[in-house]
């Protein structure tokens, strides 16, 4: 069913800073590597990011698409038109509401980014493909991981098998340590370390870190420091009663 919405309601709603468009961008971007995604492996594949991903209304639409599919468009839009959204908010989740129906019946990545396009405005069309052009660029680049920010965090590969599985057991828990900051901290940590993580932790515990890693193809050094810091430190902590209770 297509849905079409006033245009009177629209402009009240859309009207937004140049900044705030281009912080939209990183939508466009979400629902471009959500395309992949689901173009490689399906639109249920989709539930394993739905959980972890820093927005509620993508949350949320990425467990209606993989549970109403043939009504999605219609449940999206009715979850936009009830909600109080304006400016950078209504066009980021318009954008949500327009991509991921069109990529769930497989659209095409070029056809998905052309699609959503027209939302920003004419005049920020040269900032859009500008935005576009970068990613796609850095996509093509081979990943490289970034060397370990504190030698300390590969120390966990000598840790003792019952700490390391207490500590495993903590993340999947958030017991003052969470799968989000692993994931962060693992873009800083050698290979060996990543594996040893991975090989402990429950399948939940394995698709949350791999949902996080897809959506943070380039974070800041400074926020994978912080995230080693903090796991570092949660560790000890369970390290030290984990020794208490031996």
């Amino acid at each position: 069913m297509q849905i079409t919405l006033d245009a009177g309601y629209l402009s009240s709603r859309l009207l937004c800073s140049q900044e705030a468009k281009l912080e939209c961008m990183e939508t466009v971007k979400q629902l471009w590597t959500l395309n992949q995604l689901v173009r490689k492996e399906g639109v249920m594949a989709m539930s394993e990011f739905a959980d972890v991903v820093d927005d509620s209304f993508l949350s949320a639409a990425m467990h209606t698409a993989t549970a109403h599919t043939e009504h999605l468009e219609s449940i999206l839009y009715a979850s936009l038109i009830s909600g109080d959204y304006y400016g950078k908010d209504f066009l980021k989740n318009l954008l949500i509401v327009c991509g991921l129906p069109a990529l769930c019946e497989g659209i095409s990545s070029k056809e998905l980014i052309a699609q959503l396009q027209g939302w920003f405005g004419m005049d920020f069309l040269p900032f859009y493909h500008s935005e576009i052009e970068q990613f796609y660029i850095r996509m093509a680049k081979p990943q490289k991981r970034e060397q370990s920010l504190i030698l300390e965090f590969d120390a966990f590969l000598t840790l003792p098998q019952a700490s390391f599985d207490v500590v495993c057991n903590a993340l999947v828990l958030g017991e003052g340590m969470d799968l989000h900051d692993l994931a962060l901290a693992l873009k800083g940590g050698g290979d060996a370390v990543c594996q040893r993580f991975y090989k402990n932790l429950t399948g939940y515990g394995q698709a949350v870190l791999q949902a996080h890693g897809q959506f943070m193809e380039y974070p800041r050094k400074i926020d994978i420091e912080t995230a080693q810091r903090k796991i570092i430190s949660g560790t000890q902590h369970i390290c030290q009663e984990v020794e208490r209770n031996e």
